[in-house]
């Protein structure tokens, strides 16, 4: 066998050289062409994948489709609109008042039995004849009577009959009401007055009151029309002691002139105005009737536990 010369041996070395290199060029070109052939999606791909608004509209169909099956069963109504259907009771109590929080079962209620007097009650405390006061409104208490919640409601006064009403004519209707004599059915009927008897107003309204400065004459004025205007200047906190209401005791609020020109102190209790004892939500009536023609203003209050009385002249 002949041996290669050294010109053969050096020609044979840049041939396989540049065959090496030829097939580490195609190597690359091959990758990369599968390498693009993977990163780029396939049309069948692209038709299966649906949009993201589709995909996101199914997902809200599917989830509105599973709320409709209740799982957990449906949803019942809330303790307030239960307590609002609760029937009237026919326990013999009067609600005499409501001193209402915003949540209903931290109030307080004066109530009058025939047997047991008039009372003040917190929630939770037994009430005569079996039931449980167990939530407080401001127009409205639910008892919890034998296991169901009943209300018992504040007391409206009504219009009364107008004396002189003329007797229904023969033959007419008998459910129609009544017009004194003189006046025609078809004319329009007169503006009522604020504070009028035609108004249907509450016995009891909480001293939760108006804005503005207080001023005397307005007061007398003002208690013409509305006999509560005086309670709507100031504050009232009523006082207990053993479950009965002692008095009030005043605070600030829109009435603090008032309150400050009468000579009262932060602790001081007033039990009583023109010697009408304050026990009850139902003297409030009365002590604006005392109050209503009177020239001086008496009030008895219990500072530091003795009775102390002050007068105000009101002009």
């Amino acid at each position: 066998m002949r041996e290669l010369t050294t010109a053969e041996m050096e020609r044979a070395s840049r041939y396989g050289a540049l065959a090496a290199c030829a097939l580490a060029g195609l190597l690359c070109a091959w990758l990369a062409v599968r390498t693009l052939w993977v990163a780029l999606p396939r049309g069948d791909d692209l038709a299966a994948a649906p949009p993201m608004a589709a995909a996101a509209e199914t997902a809200l169909r599917a989830t509105v489709s599973v709320s409709k099956w209740h799982l957990f069963g449906n949803a019942g109504p809330s303790v307030h609109d239960l307590a609002r259907a609760a029937p009237a009771t026919q326990l013999q109590l009067i609600l005499r008042g409501t001193l209402a929080e915003a949540e209903p079962r931290e109030g307080m209620a004066v109530i009058a039995d025939p047997t047991a007097g008039e009372r003040a009650y917190r929630v939770g405390d037994a009430l005569p004849g079996g039931a449980t006061l167990d939530a407080v409104y401001p127009d409205r208490v639910v008892l919890l009577h034998e296991g169901v919640q009943e209300t018992l409601a504040l007391p409206f006064d009504h219009p009364s009959p107008a004396i002189g009403s003329a007797p229904p004519q023969p033959g007419g209707n008998p459910g129609a009401p009544r017009l004194p004599a003189g006046v025609n059915p078809g004319a329009p009927a007169p503006a009522t007055p604020p504070g009028s008897v035609g108004q249907i107003t509450p016995m009891f309204v909480p001293p939760q009151m108006a804005q503005g400065a207080v001023d005397f004459s307005k007061v007398q004025q003002q208690l013409a029309l509305d006999p509560a205007a005086l309670a709507r200047q100031v504050n009232a906190q009523p006082v207990l002691e053993n479950g009965r209401m002692v008095g009030v005791r005043l605070s600030g609020g829109p009435g603090a002139a008032m309150v400050a020109s009468l000579g009262l102190q932060p602790n001081d209790v007033v039990t009583a105005v023109n010697n009408v004892p304050i026990d009850s939500p139902a003297r409030v009536q009365q002590v604006m009737s005392s109050v209503q023609s009177a020239s001086r203003v008496t009030v008895t209050v219990l500072r530091d536990g003795k009775p102390v009385t002050l007068s105000v002249n009101v002009k």
